[in-house]
């Protein structure tokens, strides 16, 4: 305790520029005076309180390094850290909640209605609406969670490591579409191969009844491991440097089944298509980023920039099928859009740039614990979306993606 008295006093004398022989000599006075005959030579006093738990050390010059203490980022600031020996927390980590939009899926026609010109509907006939795909799908705000612990391996937080995930919900947007048969209905419903042209009718006016249900799921998760190096740190202001790993995965599906029957012989008539896509994005690689935190008292604003290079590990399977009752079920290894050309899977590694930035505005409530609000984008350049992967033939659209969103944590500092 007296310790902490002596130091925070001696703070004090350094910070306005005074020594404590200044104060105590009368002006002109020397420096020093010779001890009076008889008398030992005794040594100044001391103003900084030696603490062996305190890792600063003086300047070369007599001077000290100036900081922050490390609980409250710009607002224990102190005129040089080592006059008053603080343990800076050596455990740091963070709770977010954020709102994700991902890049609208490219998905071409797949479900029509048409004027009944016919059972095969020709290509560009007037009055043909498309329901299902045709124009940029959109998933609309995804929710999700990110959790990020951290440890300063020195007392001084020059060195630590830190991992940090993220996970978004599995989400998914649903069709569906159905023709009665009746003669009156004017209209056909089919289904194409990604084409404008009907290659499948469902459902058509006096003759078919039908329906059509579709699904599109996508979810995005990733994970990192960095070292961390305090490059500078003055007081209100810091920068940490990133090295490390870094994983993103961007799983997307797609399935499409219908159903038809004959309203004439409903018994031994009846047709069954389905097929379905998956699409897998995985990213592997290294990365570097720096951190850069400014305070004004208790508000502070960061800004954080990763740069991963690494590989895109791109996976598509595709799985079609036909049942038809002909006295016993029958499948026939195909549907609509995954034929025997290009059924089964395929992959493919593609070199790729993953960047993310992040502005983050915060308000520190204690000395433990933040509140922060702000703004998060992703961006890879080499990934597989389910939409891109509907073609006639095998392989694999390559096409980049992006996600970007705002986020609420919670940070704290033990």
């Amino acid at each position: 305790m007296r310790q902490c008295l002596y130091a925070a006093a001696g703070a004090l004398l350094l910070h306005s520029g005074l020594h404590a022989d200044e104060i105590t000599r009368p002006p002109h006075a020397p420096s020093s005076l010779p001890p009076a005959p008889g008398q030992a030579m005794t040594a100044p006093p001391v103003l900084l309180a030696t603490n062996p738990d305190c890792e600063c050390e003086p300047k070369a010059d007599g001077g000290l390094t100036g900081g922050s203490t490390g609980l409250r980022p710009g607002f224990d600031c102190l005129p040089d850290p080592c006059d008053v020996c603080v343990n800076r927390p050596r455990v740091y980590g963070s709770v977010e909640y954020f709102l994700q939009w991902f890049e609208n899926q490219r998905v071409p026609p797949l479900v029509v209605i048409a004027p009944s010109a016919g059972l095969f509907t020709p290509t560009g006939v007037p009055g043909q609406v498309v329901l299902f795909g045709g124009k940029p799908v959109d998933f609309g705000g995804i929710d999700g969670l990110r959790a990020t612990a951290g440890y300063w391996l020195d007392s001084q937080q020059k060195w630590g490591v830190e991992a940090s995930g993220f996970l978004t919900e599995q989400t998914a947007l649903l069709f569906s579409a159905g023709h009665d048969g009746a003669a009156t209905n004017p209209v056909l419903l089919g289904r194409t191969n990604g084409g404008p042209a009907v290659v499948a009718t469902v459902g058509f006016p006096g003759l078919l009844t039908g329906g059509i249900i579709a699904s599109e799921h996508t979810r995005l998760w990733g994970a990192e491991a960095n070292a961390v190096m305090n490059w500078s740190d003055r007081c209100r202001s810091r920068i940490d440097l990133l090295a490390g790993f870094r994983y993103l995965d961007l799983d997307e599906s797609l399935d499409i089944q219908d159903f038809s029957q004959s309203t004439i012989f409903p018994l031994i008539s009846s047709l069954i298509r389905t097929d379905s896509l998956d699409a897998r994005t995985q990213f592997w690689g290294g990365q570097l980023g720096a951190r850069t935190s400014v305070a004004w008292g208790r508000a502070s604003l960061a800004l954080i920039g990763k740069l991963g290079l690494g590989v895109s590990h791109l996976s598509v399977d595709r799985v079609g099928q036909t049942i038809v009752p002909a006295g016993l079920i029958t499948t026939l290894p195909n549907g609509v859009l995954v034929t025997p050309d290009n059924a089964g899977r395929d992959t493919t590694d593609r070199f790729a740039v993953l960047s993310e930035t992040t502005i983050q505005v915060g308000y520190q409530w204690t000395k433990c614990l933040q509140t922060t609000i702000g703004y998060n984008l992703i961006y890879l350049t080499s990934s597989a979306r389910v939409g891109d992967q509907i073609q006639r033939t095998g392989g694999i659209n390559a096409t980049d993606f992006y996600s970007n969103g705002i986020t609420f944590g919670l940070a704290g500092r033990f």
